[in-house]
């Protein structure tokens, strides 16, 4: 992973892999009815 300083000058709020971590917890808590689903419409 990058330093906090680098991804401030990419102007990313986070990185790919971040974001795909945070996606993959969001839908085991959505399977897990822990959370509500988004529709994409």
């Amino acid at each position: 992973m990058k330093a906090a300083k680098d991804k401030k000058d990419e102007g990313r709020y986070c990185t790919v892999e971040e974001s795909l971590i945070q996606s993959f917890k969001e839908m085991k808590l959505m399977r897990a009815g822990l959370m509500p689903q988004k529709p994409w419409s």
